[in-house]
């Protein structure tokens, strides 16, 4: 395995509000973990939803032991959840913050996912195709889904920012588990909006693709393009090589 990632402001924002966790080495029972956020609220106030989502998130499946691999993944988002909602209950200028989430481990014969908003993990599978395994929690989706727009015409929607799921805008959250058979994947690309809403799916797979060039390259090449495009939102990215152990 062979990890790269970035945390990129863009080019038009002035706080980064994405934050990224990515660990090779063992979490707890996990034996890798990668998380992206993506926050939300104004003042600062999203920029410390995704970084005390992340930290909550890691300080859990840190001690979480002797506990089902699924478990562990609900009850990281259940309380990085709690966690931002109490924050922002007890901080009249955090009120309103939230955070999307989406955290994986590679671990035994499976790829375990959970996923809250609209981050994403996407797998280049064995046949090269680039498969989005994530379901967007957002108002574009859901159009989507009931055929109102299309694909294409949910990329310049003007309300493609509106997430229907978030970490702490509630006391209770939902979370996507998602398990991936380790064999189905050769590579996992974990994201915020602010790639796949300035690149098209298309583009990110011919450029992971790449093998002539380092993982880490391929990861720069993906947060230029981005910020060539328009970078209007702070990039987060995590690609994880499940075949390559150096370059």
């Amino acid at each position: 395995m062979k990890v790269a990632a970035r945390c990129n402001i863009g080019a038009c924002r002035l706080v980064n509000q994405d934050c990224v966790f990515s660990s090779e080495e063992p979490v707890g029972a996990l034996p890798n973990l990668f998380i992206v956020a993506d926050g939300m609220g104004g003042h600062a106030a999203g920029e410390k939803a995704s970084q005390e989502a992340v930290k909550c998130a890691v300080e859990y499946a840190a001690q979480a032991v002797n506990i089902p691999t699924e478990e562990i993944f609900y009850e990281m988002v259940s309380k990085a959840n709690k966690h931002v909602y109490h924050m922002a209950v007890a901080n009249p200028q955090m009120a309103g913050m939230g955070t999307t989430m989406v955290a994986a481990s590679v671990m035994g014969d499976a790829i375990y996912c959970a996923n809250v908003g609209d981050s994403r993990m996407y797998a280049l599978d064995q046949n090269d195709h680039f498969v989005r395994i994530t379901m967007d929690h957002s108002l574009v989706e859901e159009m989507v889904r009931q055929g109102k727009i299309t694909p294409e015409e949910a990329r310049v929607h003007p309300r493609r920012n509106y997430i229907t799921r978030a970490i702490g805008t509630s006391e209770e959250v939902e979370t996507d588990l998602y398990k991936v058979p380790l064999g189905f994947a050769k590579m996992i690309l974990l994201c915020s909006d602010g790639l796949n809403g300035q690149i098209e799916d298309e583009r990110i797979s011919e450029i992971i693709k790449v093998r002539s060039l380092t993982l880490s390259d391929r990861v720069d090449m993906l947060v230029n393009e981005a910020n060539r495009n328009g970078g209007n939102d702070n990039i987060s990215i995590i690609l994880v090589d499940l075949e390559r152990t150096e370059g």
